[in-house]
């Protein structure tokens, strides 16, 4: 197991928290007085209104040690202070449709039961904390390198971090594992180990 369910957790809160924050603030002075007469009369209290913005939430502060590393289209990723990964899905609301993290950990119990393996790549160490439905992924942290990719066209002039072409290489990757959402962004290559380690199984 990597991570633990606290964290996830923690993680989880905060941002749900800080995406439902509303702004607060101090109101902006009346342009002049003919419009600060003109509200009064349709019944606007300033005192009333700034009391009400006084009364609103302050805005959630991320845990210490935390930081935001990345963010696609259906969830955003925090490295922990001990050096995990933690994703959170934008919104827990039920829709269906995209990626989620209940979603990437089917995915990838899929991979490991059908055995899938490749020469050039592995699976991360991940745990899914189910939690209260709104489940968080933790993955172990990957110090990689981003491939350049898909720039062969009469001659490769891409990186071959394997020896060979990285766009086919990568493409049997894809294959092997049975993904469709691969792209530089997704995948990691880690020079000490020779070998790329997915980043997303979502898809």
């Amino acid at each position: 197991m990597i991570g633990n369910a606290s964290d996830a957790k923690l993680i989880r809160d905060y941002y749900i928290a800080s995406t439902n924050w509303t702004r607060g603030g101090e109101l902006a002075p009346y342009c002049c007085a003919d419009c600060e007469e003109s509200l009064e009369r349709q019944g606007f209290n300033r005192a009333e209104e700034q009391a009400r913005i006084d009364a609103l939430p302050v805005r959630p502060v991320m845990p210490d040690g935390w930081t935001r590393i990345g963010s696609g289209a259906y969830r955003v990723a925090f490295l922990s202070p001990d050096g995990v990964i933690y994703k959170v899905e934008h919104s827990y609301n039920g829709v269906s449709w995209g990626q989620s993290n209940r979603g990437e950990y089917e995915n990838i119990l899929r991979m490991i039961r059908q055995n899938v393996r490749h020469d050039f790549c592995r699976l991360p160490k991940s745990t899914y904390f189910q939690l209260d439905g709104r489940g968080v992924m933790a993955m172990e942290y990957i110090d990689g390198e981003r491939p350049d990719m898909w720039q062969c066209g009469y001659r490769c002039n891409c990186t071959k971090l394997t020896g060979e072409c990285n766009t086919p290489v990568i493409d049997s990757i894809e294959i092997a594992f049975g993904i469709t959402d691969m792209h530089a962004g997704n995948i990691a290559w880690v020079p000490a180990q020779r070998t790329y380690v997915l980043l997303d199984c979502g898809a």
